[in-house]
């Protein structure tokens, strides 16, 4: 998950990088923030990750 491993990112550094329009970038984080896997970090472009990747 390319926030855990750069945790500063900005939504137009995330569409950037997958190649997606922005509303996706938006939807896709509201529904990590909606399911509290993530929250917004206390500086610009910051988040703070809580799930882990699958060890399968």
């Amino acid at each position: 998950m390319m926030m855990m491993t750069e945790p500063v990112l900005t939504l137009s550094e995330m569409q950037s990088r997958m190649g997606i329009n922005m509303s996706a970038v938006k939807k896709l984080v509201n529904l990590l923030l909606d399911k509290h896997y993530i929250e917004r970090g206390s500086t610009e472009g910051s988040w703070r990750v809580f799930i882990t990747p699958s060890m399968e």
